[in-house]
């Protein structure tokens, strides 16, 4: 079977959540009451994914790929932006369930939009500064918090400063590699809300020196 695209070149699959775009076409299977409705894929067809809008939800309805964008739920609201790694969120959709990005006005440039997605998204020393931690014995909400308690132990400590175990914690460094790998900076595995010793340690590494170096500069 041919694989559908939508708007912005990404296959389309059943269970996807999509946004319609257009609204003038109907000739093509584009209907204007569905124009920033949320729908879910119920199947694909040639060309054609068959979507199930809330705004008739007793029927599906056929739309060309690129007249559609796929999203998902992310923090509360629907955006096309989000990590394709990620756990993907089930949502009961409503009548009220919409999104009107810029993805769907007709002047949109989905390659341009990429690249200046790309250098949004890219990590920086004061975005890993904030990300929130789960439970650790350092007790900080924040890496930032963390790493601020950990320099903190090695002025007081002094010479009897234990770089293995600070905060009596023979795992500290995984705590700061699980706040990565539910910020989804680093790939990693959590299974059932539990980090797992598997993840990208060098790019986790990495992203710490960063924020090292803008604790430094803030």
């Amino acid at each position: 079977m041919q694989e559908i695209k939508d708007f912005l070149g990404r296959p389309i699959e059943p269970r996807d959540y999509v946004v319609q775009r257009n609204m003038e076409d109907s000739g093509r299977g584009a209907i204007r009451a569905h124009c920033k409705k949320i729908g879910r894929v119920e199947g694909l067809g040639k060309v054609r994914a068959r979507v199930r809008f809330m705004v008739w939800p007793e029927k599906t309805y056929t739309v060309v790929g690129e007249y559609l964008v796929i999203v998902r739920w992310v923090d509360g609201k629907w955006t096309p932006h989000f990590d394709e790694s990620a756990p993907r969120v089930e949502r009961e959709l409503t009548i009220h369930d919409h999104y009107s990005g810029p993805e769907l006005t007709v002047l949109y440039d989905p390659d341009k939009a990429k690249q200046e997605q790309a250098v949004k998204l890219e990590p920086t020393g004061q975005k890993v500064l904030a990300v929130r931690m789960q439970d650790n014995k350092a007790k900080a909400k924040t890496i930032k918090e963390y790493l601020v308690a950990l320099l903190a132990l090695l002025w007081e400590e002094g010479d009897e400063f234990n770089a293995k175990r600070p905060f009596n914690d023979l795992a500290w460094e995984f705590d700061l590699f699980e706040a990565l790998v539910h910020a989804n900076l680093i790939s990693g595995v959590i299974e059932d809300g539990n980090f797992m010793d598997e993840f990208d340690r060098e790019a986790g590494e990495e992203l710490i020196r960063l924020a090292i170096k803008a604790l430094g500069e803030s």
